[in-house]
């Protein structure tokens, strides 16, 4: 591991390891003789390139650090879950029909859907490419046993919440199972790995209620801004959004408070056990958590 005095700038130099690997693990194999294999390496920088926070990379970086693990198993498992996050951003891009990402054109709208579907694809096989370089061989299966645990999750939340927009949700408990499952696996995940790379395995049902908590109240701060636009967007079915589901029992005013209370009693039980996580690994979920009490405020 590089020695630092300053943890900050030691993230900062792990993240730029990360978003080289990141490009480098999407545009290192195309396949030669076949002309169209660069597209979808083309595909994922146009994506990469479009930027981003890179949370759950940071997230991996920061539980790693905390946890004294070796720079180059930091670097594996946060590009890794990045890269698994933007495969579903792709997908979803395509799936919901939105022509932007990140002020950048989505890469369904740039390169077509059917490139767009192969690029998704393999920014999921390079995360899984990513994690081959561990250290510690002895901890590869667990590793992709959470790492398929999260991407099945993820995949069954955004199947349900496709399938709502056919058949509208009325009740607050279907609304959380599909909240919690599009957004909570791949934000549990970074600090997941770290832990188990550490050995800490007895705290990864912690990591994991946390980053549900926060996904929930996440999706939920979304539905709150977007409650509009998710009624009637692009003239097609109203997207499943949590202020339209409460309202289906009270009014409208009463169904947004509603909403900022849930969000914020998700928040506070992710902050705390978030917070309770060996070594302070623990400690950018519960910094994310509470600024979005702020925001949500």
């Amino acid at each position: 591991m590089v020695n630092s005095a300053d943890p900050a700038e030691l993230a900062a130099r792990i993240m730029l390891a990360v978003e080289q690997r990141m490009l480098a693990l999407t545009t290192e194999m195309s396949a030669p003789g076949v002309t169209s294999a660069g597209q979808q390496a083309a595909a994922a920088r146009h994506h990469l390139a479009s930027g981003g926070r890179r949370v759950r990379a940071r997230l991996a970086v920061h539980a790693g650090i905390a946890l004294g693990l070796a720079d180059a198993d930091i670097i594996a498992i946060a590009s890794a879950v990045e890269l698994l996050h933007n495969a579903s951003l792709v997908h979803d891009d395509l799936q919901d029909q939105d022509p932007d990402r990140r002020g950048a054109t989505a890469v369904w709208v740039a390169f077509g859907n059917d490139v767009a579907i192969c690029t998704g694809d393999l920014l999921l096989s390079a995360a899984y490419r990513s994690v081959a370089d561990l250290h510690s061989l002895s901890h590869l299966p667990a590793v992709l046993r959470l790492m398929h645990a999260a991407i099945n999750a993820v995949i069954g939340g955004q199947c349900d919440d496709l399938a709502a927009r056919a058949m509208p949700v009325h009740d607050l408990a279907t609304y959380q199972t599909i909240a919690k499952a599009k957004t909570g696996p791949l934000l549990g995940l970074p600090v997941a790995l770290a832990l188990l790379l550490a050995g800490h395995e007895a705290q990864l049902t912690d990591v994991q209620t946390a980053a549900e908590c926060f996904g929930l109240a996440y999706q939920i701060k979304d539905d709150i801004a977007d409650v509009d636009d998710d009624r009637a967007h692009s003239g097609r079915a109203a997207k499943l959004n949590v202020v339209a589901v409460l309202a289906q029992s009270m009014s409208a005013t009463e169904s947004v408070l509603q909403a900022k209370q849930l969000c914020l009693a998700n928040v506070d039980r992710a902050i705390n056990i978030a917070m309770a996580l060996p070594n302070g690994s623990g400690m950018m979920l519960a910094g994310l958590a509470t600024a979005m009490v702020k925001a949500a405020a």
